[in-house]
């Protein structure tokens, strides 16, 4: 039904055609007006219908330009290798370099695999089918540049899903034999069809659509509410680091991964900053050669660089399957793990870690400049009156302390790239300038989370303890709340410590990737165990702030567990065939792919929403834990002299700010106060654990603090230098 409505589009084109040829103009009166504008519409779609099968049928193809040895001391090894078959005509257009040590009459048997299940086998005699250059075959190394014209018997049985599945997962195993029927030499062809999911759109796309994200949560950080900007926060962390998760995953040592797994996971190479632009990798290998280095050059070296797209892992002291079994010489290198992501996009192994590098600190000084342009923005909202005074003088005074704030932001948002990227280079010691620099962005990265968490921590401990509250301090203070708020906004008060958690499971995972590169079945099994446990840990827990971002999180988060359970199967862990790793490599694609539109359709969906006054204060609702009792996030602001003045000598601190978590103190206690009234005065009296708050000029002394042991006393006050 299809092939005929096809061949009648055909016709339909056809026709056309020669009416426009003999100028033939179509009816446009009135009476028949609507009919004629159906029938062009028709006949655009049949215009477009028979391009698209003039498009396909003209693209069938299969190409392969690797040619890799799968026996010990195989007569035949290839220096370059570029073989194209062109299913319309029947064509093989082959431009080959080989080093051969065979002589006299062979012939070859043939074994075709598609995704692990062998498709096809066939015995052939190049003197049958007429190929002068092998019958006979002479020692030497010939270089051939030739077009053959194959039988239509052999070609007739290629399944045409074969010219239109992206990225194709079949070889052909070509075991050449002599007279003897003994085996001389054995080499593998992994074909490709010239169809990828990889494209440099997908690419582009998540990158801008990520990034704007990104800019999104830095400004809604200077001028929105503290709820709006926990709830993007969280969300645009969370697909960020999925993105890096997903890429980290792919970076296993493990013994072949589908090429639709692995084609997919390239989309993301943005996401640990390797970006190859060829002016700035010439750069990468001027700098490690001039800094005392040895840059590779298997990008631009004549021989043949042969990269095994599956990942091959190569393990003299295990035994496999003739068929999974690659071996090494001299024209063939094998890639595998982080090395092969970085050949795929064109980066050198030596370029790995100093890409990485300079596309860190190039953001984040575009990220530092952005700050400063909101500054000056700033100034123009207060004029229009966009912005209210309020918050103005609160961006103008706390300035310091917002560009901090947004550069331990950026430093959660690259802390995958950072620490995988140095742990690498630790291993590989590209040059002693390029480890210089590593060890000082660990110790910038590290230091900085591990500070800032044990110093929000610490705050908030004493807030628990002296208010029964943790959020009264971290969320009270506006200092504590600017420098710190991104590593705990995001989670619900209660589990405001869960910050330093996700960073240390985080850490795990980058070490183990690194450092195990060499064990890819060690490495798989302890990467799946790591996020199977912290999986069932958010699944008990729950700690992000609201429901929005807990589902979105699991989701997640239950996609990357899949995705390590899917590498230990790659890894051939449990003696599995490579058809199950094919049936989970379609798996492992069709659901990051539906994840990856999921997230990106999120993000346009909060920019619509933050268009929408009245829809933001709907989707973006305070959160149960009522942190906005706290801290009214740019919207009001709170004098700060109560933590400016300290301690006064007789142990009494007096202030007139209103302190907001007065009002909802013990929100999920049972035994709460419910106060009502309106606060005039507030005196705390340390020696006696008592606070006095008057109203209206009376005085009562009703509420009692707990016990503040006398070491931590001085501790308390002043919040700012905590």
């Amino acid at each position: 039904m299809i092939y005929k409505t096809i061949v009648h589009f055909k016709y339909i084109y056809i026709q056309d055609l020669l009416c426009f040829l003999q100028k033939k103009a179509f009816i446009t009166d009135t009476y028949k007006g609507k009919q004629v504008e159906r029938m062009k519409i028709r006949r655009i779609v049949a215009y477009s219908l028979a391009t698209l099968d003039k498009l396909s049928s003209s693209n069938k193809r299969l190409i392969s330009t690797s040619l890799v040895p799968c026996m010990e001391n195989s007569l035949i090894t290839a220096n370059s290798f570029d073989v194209s078959f062109n299913g319309n005509d029947n064509s093989l257009h082959y431009n080959v370099d080989l080093v051969n040590n065979i002589e006299g009459y062979i012939h070859a048997n043939i074994e075709i695999y598609a995704y692990g299940f062998k498709v096809a086998e066939e015995k052939l005699d190049f003197c049958e089918m007429k190929l002068k250059q092998l019958c006979p075959i002479y020692q030497g190394n010939p270089r051939i540049e030739a077009v053959q014209y194959l039988p239509s018997n052999y070609t007739s049985r290629i399944p045409n899903i074969a010219y239109f599945v992206p990225d194709i997962d079949a070889y052909a195993v070509v075991k050449l034999q002599n007279t003897d029927n003994t085996d001389v030499a054995c080499v593998k062809l992994f074909f490709s069809n010239g169809k990828s999911v990889t494209h440099l759109a997908i690419q582009w796309l998540t990158a801008i659509i990520t990034g704007i994200g990104i800019f999104l949560t830095v400004y809604l950080f200077l001028f929105s509410n503290l709820n709006t900007y926990s709830s993007v926060l969280a969300i645009i962390l969370s697909i960020v680091q999925y993105f890096q998760t997903v890429l980290l995953v792919s970076m296993q040592s493990v013994n072949r991964v589908p090429p639709i797994a692995t084609a997919w996971t390239e989309n993301f190479i943005w996401s640990l900053g390797l970006i190859p632009v060829p002016c700035i990798q010439k750069i990468m290998r001027w700098y490690i050669e001039a800094t005392g280095g040895d840059p590779t050059l298997n990008l631009t070296a004549t021989k043949s660089s042969v990269l095994t797209q599956r990942g091959l892992e190569f393990l003299n002291k295990l035994e496999r399957r003739l068929n999974n079994k690659i071996y090494e010489s001299e024209n063939t290198l094998l890639f595998r793990g982080v090395q092969r992501v970085a050949y795929k996009v064109g980066i050198e192994n030596t370029s790995i870690a100093a890409t990485g590098f300079l596309s860190f600190l190039g953001f984040g000084i575009i990220i530092g400049i952005f700050v400063c342009f909101c500054k000056l923005i700033s100034i123009f909202l207060l004029k229009g009156k966009k912005l209210k005074p309020i918050r103005f003088q609160s961006i103008q005074n706390n300035f310091n302390d917002l560009f901090k704030g947004t550069i331990l932001f950026y430093l959660t948002i690259g802390f995958i790239p950072v620490t995988i990227l140095v742990f690498w280079e630790f291993m590989h010691l590209d040059s002693p300038a390029l480890l210089t620099i590593a060890i000082l962005l660990f110790l910038l990265m590290i230091g900085s989370i591990s500070i800032s968490s044990f110093r929000y921590i610490r705050n908030g401990r004493m807030s628990k303890e002296f208010f029964r509250h943790p959020g009264y301090i971290i969320y009270g203070n506006q200092h504590i709340l600017t420098r710190f708020g991104s590593l705990y906004c995001k989670f619900k008060i209660k589990y405001y410590w869960w910050g330093p958690i996700m960073f240390a499971i985080l850490l795990i995972k980058t070490i183990i990737v690194a450092f195990l590169q060499k064990f890819g079945k060690v490495q798989a099994m302890l990467l799946f165990i790591t996020d199977l446990l912290y999986f069932v840990v958010l699944i008990k827990w729950r700690p992000y702030l609201n429901m929005l971002n807990n589902v979105v999180n699991l989701i997640i988060y239950g996609v990357i567990t899949f995705n390590s359970l899917s590498f230990v199967f790659f890894s051939e862990l449990f003696g599995n065939t490579y058809s199950v790793s094919a049936i989970f490599g379609w798996i492992f694609f069709i659901l990051n792919s539906a994840l990856t539109f999921f997230l990106m359709v999120t993000i346009l969906g909060i920019l619509i929403v933050l268009m929408i006054p009245k829809a933001s204060k709907i989707i973006f609702q305070d959160s149960m834990d009522n942190r906005s009792s706290y801290k009214s996030f740019g919207d009001e602001e709170v004098d700060d002299s109560f933590n400016k003045e300290g301690l006064k000598k007789e142990g009494k601190i007096e202030t007139t700010a209103e302190l907001y978590p007065v009002q909802s103190y013990g929100v999920n206690d049972s035994n709460s106060l419910n106060i009502d009234i309106e606060i005039s005065h507030i005196d705390f009296d340390i020696s006696s654990n008592t606070v006095s708050i008057s109203t209206d000029g009376h005085s009562s002394n009703f509420l009692e603090l707990p016990a503040i042991p006398r070491r931590s006393r001085r501790q308390l006050w002043p919040l700012h230098r905590s």
